[in-house]
């Protein structure tokens, strides 16, 4: 009896250590699957867009609702009841992984969206290239402008009726961290005859609004707009190769506005021709020791002048990136 009581008590042992033993190797094999699907979640993008990881824990798909699964997103930004600590921390991870790789594609294609509103739940951010001729009709002459980055909010907001749909979306130029063109250097002839040179600064002031008019029941009737306030000064002046010190604030004393149009052939998205009419203000600040507003004023402001501008393709790097990178468009005279 007492040979039969060891031997049980052994046994019950050995028992134990190898429940043990697989109680262990449970253990790592969870932790391992829960670190490896968090990997996953973290890191698997495509082109730009988290992509929905199979494998996910029992807590953090019962977290997520179908369209969380379809696009990664939460389906609330509630917290996880108490108690499902690991999916809290899965879905904190999952989300966090999907910002990273939302501003690496961002970061890839087109500078951060800073300054810009949100869009609307179906519109997003992007980027575009702008080029074109300004002509300057007391000279007789055309100033070429750009190629400048413009980032936009596409889709800021929309509004529906019927068969016609309206898209406002909100732009800003960027140029070494300004929102302005990059400097355009012109040669005109002043008076008929004397060669001059300048350069040309344009300052955008507040967004640039493009709003596209659709008309989806006959739509060679759609059409778009684009409003903007753009600030001139000019400087680095020669004429007849002579510098002409105009000092560092000749400008004009107001915005200048244009009302840009395009017809059906354009497409925010695939870019195209806008063009419209524009008064240059008169010009005030202009020279050193000297008053030199009279001579840009009487050479450079006023009515008659014509602006083309032509806009690339639009790319949006997220949730996947369409129609990147954005390129550079030839200018249309």
């Amino acid at each position: 009896m007492r040979g039969s009581a060891s031997t049980a008590r052994r046994a019950a042992r050995v028992t134990a250590g190898i429940a043990a033993i697989v109680a262990v190797g449970a253990v790592i094999a969870v932790a391992a699957t829960v670190g490896s699907a968090a990997r996953q979640q973290e890191f698997s993008s495509q082109d730009g867009h988290l992509t929905a990881v199979s494998g996910a824990s029992a807590s953090a798909s019962a977290a997520t609702s179908a369209g969380a699964s379809a696009g990664g997103r939460p389906a609330s930004g509630r917290p996880a009841a108490p108690g499902s600590g690991k999916g809290n921390s899965a879905q904190g991870n999952s989300a966090k992984g999907k910002q990273r790789t939302a501003a690496r594609a961002h970061r890839r294609f087109c500078p951060p969206p800073t300054g810009l509103p949100n869009p609307s739940s179906s519109g997003e951010f992007g980027c575009t290239y702008v080029v074109g001729y300004s002509d300057v009709r007391k000279l007789n002459g055309a100033a070429l402008i750009g190629p400048g980055l413009m980032n936009l909010t596409v889709g800021a907001r929309i509004s529906k009726r019927h068969a016609r749909e309206t898209i406002y979306s909100d732009g800003l130029l960027l140029y070494r961290g300004k929102h302005e063109l990059p400097p355009a250097t012109a040669t005109f002839l002043t008076f008929g005859f004397m060669p001059t040179t300048a350069t040309l600064q344009l300052t955008q002031l507040g967004f640039i609004k493009v709003v596209d008019f659709l008309n989806f029941s006959d739509y060679s009737a759609s059409y778009s707009t684009a409003t903007a306030r753009l600030s001139l000064r000019i400087y680095q002046v020669r004429v007849n190769g002579t510098p002409l010190d105009v000092g560092p604030d000749c400008r004009t004393v107001r915005p200048i506005r244009l009302v840009l149009r395009a017809n059906a052939q354009y497409s925010i998205n695939t870019g195209g021709v806008l063009a419209g009419p524009a008064v240059i203000p008169p010009f005030t600040g202009c020279g050193v020791g000297e008053n030199l507003d009279p001579l840009f004023n009487g050479t450079i402001s006023g009515p008659g002048n014509y602006i083309k501008m032509t806009q690339g393709n639009l790319c949006t790097p997220e949730p996947q990136p369409f129609g990147c990178p954005a390129r550079r468009p030839k200018p249309q005279h």
